[in-house]
């Protein structure tokens, strides 16, 4: 992950299972990472 606090920009990756793709976790976590944590506003 790339977090450029200054821009208010974040870059994350990630990698889900097949099993669980599709089911909203990496979705979910991303938002709680980027937004509620380090309060960015935009993520590529």
């Amino acid at each position: 992950m790339r977090v450029t606090k200054s821009d208010h920009q974040a870059e994350l990756g990630y990698w889900v299972g097949r099993p669980f793709g599709g089911l909203g976790f990496a979705t979910e976590a991303a938002k709680r990472i980027v937004y509620d944590q380090l309060n960015l506003e935009n993520l590529e």
